[in-house]
């Protein structure tokens, strides 16, 4: 089971990074935007390690927490979200 919650957090992790990416760029405030590049970072690492099948291990391509992620594409498994 994939969890919902996380899946969201990483998602409002990476959009936080870029708007402080985005501030910190056009303000010229150099640790602003290197804090973003890292917030951003961690967002897509959350993300890579949230959205993987349980049984397999096969990373998935989840857009959206709200979206039924279907079916593993390598072992054909049923993935659910945890509620």
């Amino acid at each position: 089971m994939i969890n919902r919650k996380k899946l969201k957090a990483s998602e409002i992790i990476v959009a936080v990074g870029a708007l402080l990416f985005f501030i910190g760029y056009l303000g010229d405030l150099t640790p602003l935007w290197i804090a973003g590049i890292m917030a951003i970072i961690a967002g897509v690492i959350l993300h890579a390690r949230v959205c993987r099948c349980p049984k397999c291990g096969q990373r998935l391509r989840i857009s959206s927490p709200q979206l039924d992620p279907g079916y593993c594409p390598k072992c054909g498994s049923n993935i659910k979200f945890d509620e």
